[in-house]
């Protein structure tokens, strides 16, 4: 068992990132040969930064 696979899913953002993880892992290119699990964590990790609601545009308008 992977261990991303052993910690509990968290909220409905992570269970669907998991699953695009492991449903890209294998069809994604690895030019840099990293290997299937930092594949995985780089899918994984790029879901959950789309999923994450956008606070820029609100910190840019209080600096400015």
């Amino acid at each position: 068992m992977a261990q991303g696979e052993s910690t509990p899913i968290q909220s409905p953002q992570d269970a669907a990132c998991r699953t695009e993880a492991r449903n890209r892992v294998f069809s994604t290119p690895d030019p840099k040969g990293l290997g299937l699990y930092a594949i995985g964590r780089q899918i994984y990790f790029a879901c959950m930064k789309r999923a994450q609601p956008g606070t820029r545009g609100r910190e840019r308008a209080r600096a400015s």
